[in-house]
C-alpha cells in the first residue's frame, strides 16, 4: 500500500524527532542548577534519571494540572464575584455594566494567580526530581 508507506516514512521522522527533542525540559535545567553540567549533557542525565519513573510523572502532571486549573478558576470566580457585588451593591451600577466589571475582574484576577500556578508545578517537579536523585 503506497499511502501505508509514506504514512509510515512521516511517522518515523515524527518518532526520530521526538527522541530527539524529548529530553530537552526544565528538568534539565534543574540538572544544571544541582550539578553544573552543560545542557546537553544535562538533559540526557535528566532523562536517565526520570525514564524510570514514568508513570509517576504522569500523575504528578496530570495532579499538578488539576490543581493549577482549579487554583486559577477559583481565583478567577473570585474576583468576578467581588467585582460584582462592588459593581451592584456598593456602586449601584446598571446591569450590562455589573457584567462588564465581573468579565474584567475574573481576566484579572485569573492572570493574577496563573505565574503561581506555574511556580507551583516547577515546584513540584523539582521536588520529584530531587527525590529522584537522592534515591540513586
Amino acid at each position: 500500500n503506497p499511502l501505508g508507506r509514506i504514512f509510515s516514512l512521516c511517522c518515523c521522522g515524527v518518532d526520530s524527532l521526538y527522541s530527539a527533542v524529548h529530553p530537552l525540559s526544565k528538568n534539565a535545567f534543574i540538572d544544571v542548577a544541582m550539578n553544573a553540567r552543560p545542557f546537553m549533557r544535562a538533559a540526557r542525565s535528566a532523562d536517565a534519571v526520570l525514564m524510570h519513573e514514568v508513570d509517576t510523572i504522569r500523575i504528578l502532571n496530570g495532579a499538578t494540572w488539576v490543581f493549577q486549573f482549579v487554583g486559577v478558576t477559583s481565583n478567577a470566580a473570585c474576583g468576578a464575584c467581588l467585582m460584582m457585588w462592588y459593581s451592584q451593591y456598593v456602586v449601584g451600577d446598571d446591569s450590562d455594566v455589573t457584567l462588564v466589571m465581573a468579565v474584567a475582574g475574573a481576566t484579572i484576577s485569573g492572570m493574577t494567580a496563573f505565574p503561581f500556578a506555574l511556580i507551583f508545578d516547577t515546584v513540584s517537579d523539582t521536588i520529584f526530581y530531587c527525590s529522584e536523585v537522592e534515591k540513586l
